[in-house]
């Protein structure tokens, strides 16, 4: 009763101070997590009516789902910028509904490649293992035919078993909140708000407007119920109306999207900046590296 108290006036401290309520539920889920007695709603029920009661104040705004052509579209922005692995993790993340910390902390061991002798066409590019999801343990996904699919072997092969998957983002969302930040506004799209989140809904609503079975979206992207599905993807289907693309990236989402998954896998590899240029030795410079800078001279004067 105690704990239950100081969380309760702790819950009270965020929304007087002006905090998200992201604040308050992502410490809910905290204690739930790492204390599963914890996890029934009965247990910290002050705090969650506290939680049910700012949403009620404060609906949420749901996010707009990124579209199939801008994950493409940003995939090659971060190809341009050297960040391969950042194109990935969006494609991947975008085709397999993975949430943010399941992309962001994956390791190399959670990507399994069956043996010859076992695979068949529908492990063809592996099965992407979540060891830990917000709707439980040892779950997984299996990988299809897109480019972040084809790609992802570049990143495994080689690498130690405990390395983060994407080296770039170092197990950090901040990081990947930026990167994504940082395009959005190259291309003039900051307005859309797209963030680590939006793939996942970007890849169930696009499968949900193609008609794939419900109960098939639902195992894939681990959702608790078909009620909470069809809300989400619904809400995405009438915010994807609602926002419309800038015209004058048409032409050049027309063509991304025009790229059957192996060509699009080649044209990223094709957008990486080249290498830095080799320096060879020569008489005047023996080692080949560039000459070292003369040294400053003090602030303060000689030293005597």
């Amino acid at each position: 009763e105690a704990f239950e108290s100081t969380l309760v006036f702790f819950v009270q401290w965020l929304y007087d101070n002006g905090h998200p309520r992201s604040h308050a539920t992502a410490l809910l889920s905290a204690l739930a997590f790492f204390h599963p007695r914890l996890a029934s709603t009965a247990q910290l029920a002050s705090s969650h009516r506290q939680v049910k009661g700012w949403l009620q104040l404060f609906p949420t705004k749901h996010k707009i789902p990124m579209p199939k052509s801008i994950s493409r579209l940003f995939a090659t922005r971060f190809a341009q910028m050297g960040r391969l692995d950042c194109a990935i993790c969006l494609l991947t993340g975008f085709d397999n509904y993975l949430r943010p910390g399941e992309s962001v902390g994956a390791r190399v061991e959670d990507i399994v490649y069956p043996s010859a002798a076992a695979r068949s066409e529908t492990f063809r590019h592996g099965v992407w293992t979540l060891p830990r999801t917000k709707t439980g343990e040892n779950q997984s996904v299996t990988m299809r035919h897109d480019a972040g699919a084809i790609l992802l072997p570049m990143l495994t092969e080689g690498r130690p078993k405990r390395a983060y998957l994407f080296p770039a983002l170092e197990g950090q969302y901040h990081r990947w909140y930026h990167l994504m930040a940082q395009v959005a506004e190259y291309f003039g799209l900051q307005h859309f708000k797209w963030t680590p989140h939006t793939p996942r809904l970007g890849g169930s609503t696009e499968d949900f407007l193609r008609l794939h079975p419900i109960l098939d979206i639902l195992r894939r992207g681990r959702w608790a119920s078909v009620k909470s599905l069809t809300s989400y993807v619904q809400q995405g289907q009438s915010l994807l109306a609602q926002n419309q693309l800038p015209q004058d990236l048409g032409p050049t989402l027309g063509r991304l999207m025009a790229m059957p998954e192996e060509a699009f896998a080649r044209f990223l590899l094709s957008c990486r900046p080249p290498p830095p240029p080799l320096r060879f030795a020569s008489s005047a410079n023996p080692t080949g590296l560039p000459p070292r800078p003369p040294r400053a001279h003090s602030p303060v004067g000689a030293r005597g």
